[in-house]
């Protein structure tokens, strides 16, 4: 039998019973699509404030990351990054569908706070989801100022991964792709075990599991990290939590939210999951904290069907049909009707 960590699973529990209570508040106040997108409104500015609050507080000498970036009052950059960017891309689809002014701003406001972070998971996936969006709705990008812009975005954002990681990892001993090359090594090794694959090492108890394994999985070479957190990739994070049916909900979200993308490209809801599944890939730090809240808020969204979402009832009441008042019958029209 294997033994738990009360501490990790009493913390994860938390955050799963606020995260499904929140969800399930959220969808019950806020039942239109409409109003789904100005609580998302009013939730990008509430991110945006604590953005400036988070510069502040580290400015001030408060949990200051070794490397200065933005991490404000939370554990990492990381975590800062994606909170941030699913408000970032709901406001940039939203600024191309309808060209408000005030989602152009929230959009600015965003990416340069994810700027500061430095997370190259986030900094890279919100130009990848903007090309599809923009594929798939013909936007901006078959123009030529698009074209053009695209190619300068991609040169900025290939020369700055190859500066920051590509460069660091070649000449150092340490740069974040060598510490994920060791945390997926290590979380393949303790998933070797049959019963770790099928049922996974048990909610909230990846930590514990990795600071006990990681001497025996990486013998003969010099650990960067012996207290992980998470298995840094979406699939293995399901995986190690819920074993083998954890999985199968991963990918299956997965399907859904392609499907839900081509069903209706300009909805900006599953284009936020699909942020996840691209930074998730290196990064998973939402089952740990409070991240989770805003994923299952974005997953129950996204398996509501559109077509059964509830409308304003005056409006339906207007778009109701009458029925026509038959005449009455005169005799001549009945022997017409004889006729």
């Amino acid at each position: 039998v294997q033994e738990i960590n009360q501490i990790y699973l009493i913390r994860h529990l938390k955050f799963l019973f606020f995260a499904i209570v929140l969800g399930f508040i959220f969808l019950q106040t806020f039942k239109r699509t409409e109003d789904q997108k100005k609580a998302f409104y009013i939730g990008s500015i509430g991110t945006i404030t604590f953005g400036i609050f988070s510069i502040i507080y580290n400015l001030t000498g408060f949990n200051v990351a070794h490397d200065l970036r933005l991490v404000g009052p939370m554990d990492g950059a990381v975590s800062m990054a994606f909170y941030l960017t699913p408000f970032a891309i709901f406001s940039i689809i939203e600024f191309l569908e309808n060209k408000e002014r005030k989602h152009l701003i929230n959009a600015i406001a965003l990416i340069l706070l994810i700027l500061a972070t430095r997370s190259m998971g986030a900094i890279l996936a919100i130009p990848i989801i903007v090309v599809i969006y923009d594929t798939l709705n013909k936007k901006f990008i078959q123009t030529k100022v698009g074209k053009i812009s695209t190619i300068i975005v991609a040169l900025l954002l290939l020369v700055t991964v190859t500066y920051t990681k590509i460069i660091t990892t070649i000449q150092t001993d340490y740069s974040s792709l060598d510490e994920r090359g060791q945390i997926w090594k290590t979380t393949t090794y303790m998933l070797r075990k049959p019963q770790n694959l099928l049922l996974g090492l048990g909610f909230g108890q990846y930590e514990e599991h990795y600071r006990r394994t990681v001497d025996e999985a990486l013998k003969g070479v010099p650990i960067l990290d012996r207290n992980n957190l998470h298995a840094n990739n979406i699939f293995l994070l399901f995986l190690t939590q819920y074993g083998i049916l954890g999985l199968t909900f991963i990918i299956l979200l997965g399907v859904i939210t392609v499907k839900k993308i081509i069903k209706n490209p300009s909805d900006p809801t599953p284009f936020m999951i699909l942020y996840f599944f691209i930074h998730g890939l290196i990064d998973s730090p939402f089952f740990k904290n409070d991240l989770l809240i805003l994923f299952l808020i974005f997953t129950l969204m996204l398996t509501q069907d559109q077509s059964t979402q509830h409308k304003d009832p005056e409006l339906l009441q207007l778009r109701k049909p009458t029925k026509r008042r038959s005449r009455p019958k005169t005799k001549l029209s009945s022997r017409l009707q004889r006729f």
